[in-house]
């Protein structure tokens, strides 16, 4: 199925930290914790991020000179449907993706050219037996690129969750020896009652304050999970939660 996702697998990796879920170890550290450690699952998928699914597939796929038909997403969006339950709205996707898949092939990809890489599992030993990695959309030459849909046309600089999960993979793939410079948001915006769907391009050359500002959070991340195993006593403290001392007794 077109839709499969292997989670990658890393040999040695006593834990590994996810690009996309750095800026809840800071805004929500709680269930940062609770998803990692405890296994619990907080949050399923929705009507946005099973559209964005769909789009990130086709773009994955022009990139690789494949298609995908349309019986094949509608299977995946009613598989969502049975996993997510009466919150999905089936009739927002099925009408909104076929508009917005167009776009981002016809307004992104086929204008600005393919990607040399597309959904790149990569990863790296922060320190000991922790790892960060994840799986990247696609990069060109000193480029990282991400798709992003949206309901509203975004703002023209890449907000602190998306930029610190953007400069995890660019770390990751610096740190293989590979010369990143660049990272790009690549936003798929609905239509509204004016205007058709659109594209919006926000690029970001990456400085030497950002260079330090990742090195610094992964280490924190990494030192963090290191002391949680050394002394379990202090998980109320580290995560910020009354409820998990009272867990843990």
């Amino acid at each position: 199925m077109p839709f499969d996702y292997n989670d990658i697998q890393i040999e040695g990796c006593g834990f590994r930290i996810s690009p996309s879920q750095i800026d809840k170890f800071f805004s929500y550290p709680s269930v940062w914790y609770r998803e990692n450690f405890l296994d619990e699952k907080t949050f399923i998928g929705s009507t946005s991020t099973v559209l964005g699914t769909i789009v990130h597939k086709v773009a994955e796929l022009f990139a690789l000179d494949r298609s995908i038909t349309k019986d094949e997403i509608d299977a995946y969006i009613d598989e969502q449907a049975e996993v997510i339950g009466e919150d999905l709205d089936i009739d927002k996707i099925k009408g909104l993706y076929p508009e917005m898949a167009n776009a981002v092939v016809n307004q992104y990809l086929i204008q600005k050219g393919k990607p040399d890489e597309v959904e790149k599992a990569v990863w790296h030993k922060v320190k000991k037996d922790i790892y960060v990695g994840g799986t990247i959309d696609a990069i060109k030459g000193d480029m990282i690129i991400d798709y992003k849909t949206a309901s509203k046309k975004p703002r023209d600089t890449i907000p602190f969750n998306y930029l610190i999960q953007l400069m995890a993979y660019a770390w990751i793939l610096r740190k293989q020896g590979r010369d990143i410079n660049w990272l790009r948001l690549v936003y798929i915006v609905q239509p509204t009652k004016t205007m058709g769907v659109r594209t919006f391009i926000v690029d970001k050359q990456i400085q030497a304050e950002d260079w330090e500002m990742i090195d610094d959070t992964l280490e924190l991340i990494a030192d963090t999970v290191l002391v949680q195993r050394e002394q379990p006593e202090l998980i109320p403290l580290l995560y910020k939660s009354m409820k998990l001392k009272e867990e843990i007794k």
